[in-house]
């Protein structure tokens, strides 16, 4: 049984086995004090996303969504749309000294978001855009 835990629902359970996976916690290299990791399952015909933010800085949380799709294609697309849930609530204080600041670290995590997103959809099977 996989349980994933989701940030403001219910768990998610299920029978089923890892089919790609992958970490933004080292990136060209060095390791990141925040990061994405995401794990697709199959599950009894179905594909289960799960996509998680940690961070390890003083005042912020992690973040957990998982969702449910009934194909591959789903997979990609929800995964090539998803849009960080609590954004709101990391980085600097929202006042416009730090804006600069702060919209680098949101084009920075969105950059390392995109990459994993790459990655796992190169490691899926059936995932790529047929023409």
């Amino acid at each position: 049984m996989i349980r994933l835990n989701r940030t403001g629902q219910r768990p998610l359970e299920f029978e089923g086995r890892e089919v790609a996976s992958a970490s933004g916690k080292w990136m060209a290299g060095r390791e990141r004090n925040r990061w994405h990791e995401i794990v697709v399952y199959e599950a009894g015909g179905k594909y289960v996303v799960a996509v998680e933010y940690h961070t390890q800085w003083d005042g912020e949380s992690a973040h957990r969504d998982a969702g449910v799709f009934g194909s591959v294609d789903e997979v990609a697309t929800y995964l090539e749309e998803y849009i960080f849930p609590n954004v709101a609530t990391i980085g600097y204080p929202p006042t416009p000294v730090y804006g600069e600041r702060q919209a680098r670290l949101l084009a920075d995590l969105e950059a390392a978001r995109k990459t994993l997103v790459t990655e796992i959809l190169a490691k899926l099977p059936g995932a790529a855009e047929k023409i």
